[in-house]
């Protein structure tokens, strides 16, 4: 009989952070049947053979023989997955409650919901929460560009962020961060899970954009698992990489919405603005500005000559 639940993780050069990933899972998991996906992306850390170490029986490991991204792994896990509902995991997030089965009756009772999460919390225990809005072409433009440079937080911004809602209450939202969500399988219906277009970032965006073009509900459920999420534990390892896809992504999120002409010309300017501040970090760097305008400058740098 199919199992409810996929679990669906990827690993890469990680085998701690999934391994304790994957034994959070399966800790709060134990009263709905599951099975747990890890797809290993080319890992050199000995991750396989740590994952195979914790001998779950509802653990299989895929492995993948190229790094394929978040993206690709997913999909890649969910050609796998026979599970009624999916649950993506980041590697870097714990499963801190178990309330699988009562969401699991919600979205059974409520069909028109294809995607869902519950809370997540940070590292150091505040509880964040999960939806977002749709962003618009300046806020695609101020999170690539403005807050490369300096992490300021406009009303906009935080409202970006669905700060405005409430943790304890019910939520239709634009979409919910990749990190952790619920995946309804019939939404993916033989299609790719994820758009193949993108490495990581912007992916969970155009899912749930996918999903409310046809006609599904996205929402946020406060009794659903609590999971921490340690953020960007793979992401650290390629700073300069992780830029350049988050460009690469919300170009094809702003083609998606805006349309080709106009993700054209967003990109150029994105990389144009990267090269001007580069070379701005650089002088100022000269002048006595200090070491931080140097590391912005390098990772600048460094970001636009990712995929020459």
């Amino acid at each position: 009989m199919p199992p409810e639940v996929s679990v669906l993780i990827v690993n890469w050069n990680s085998h701690e952070e999934t391994c304790r990933c994957v034994k959070s899972v399966a800790s709060h998991l134990n009263h709905v049947s599951h099975e747990i996906i890890v797809v290993d992306n080319a890992s050199s850390d000995g991750s396989v053979a740590a994952l195979e170490a914790l001998k779950l029986p509802q653990l299989t490991v895929v492995l993948s023989t190229v790094n394929s991204g978040f993206v690709g792994g997913n999909n890649l896990a969910a050609r796998h997955a026979t599970g009624r509902y999916w649950l993506l995991l980041n590697s870097d997030t714990v499963m801190l409650s178990g309330q699988v089965a009562s969401t699991l009756d919600y979205l059974d009772a409520h069909p028109e919901v294809a995607i869902a999460a519950g809370p997540l919390e940070t590292g150091g225990g505040e509880r964040a929460h999960p939806g977002r809005g749709f962003p618009s072409l300046w806020m695609v433009f101020f999170v690539n560009v403005i807050r490369r440079i300096y992490a300021v937080e406009t009303a906009a911004y935080r409202r970006h962020l669905c700060r405005h809602l409430p943790l304890d209450e019910i939520a239709e939202v634009d979409w919910l961060t990749g990190a952790y969500l619920f995946v309804r399988a019939s939404l993916v219906d033989g299609e790719p899970l994820l758009d193949e277009r993108i490495f990581m970032y912007y992916e969970d965006t155009l899912l749930c954009m996918r999903a409310k073009r046809r006609g599904h509900s996205v929402r946020y459920l406060p009794d659903a698992p609590v999971v921490q999420h340690l953020h960007g534990v793979s992401a650290r390892k390629a700073r300069a990489a992780t830029v350049r896809y988050c460009l690469n992504g919300s170009t094809v999120y702003v083609t998606e919405r805006y349309g080709r002409a106009i993700a054209q010309a967003y990109r150029a300017s994105v990389l144009g603005c990267w090269a001007v501040i580069g070379v701005a970090c650089g002088i100022l760097a000269l002048l006595g500005g200090g070491s931080k305008l140097r590391t912005k400058q390098r990772l600048l740098f460094e970001a636009l000559a990712v995929g020459r």
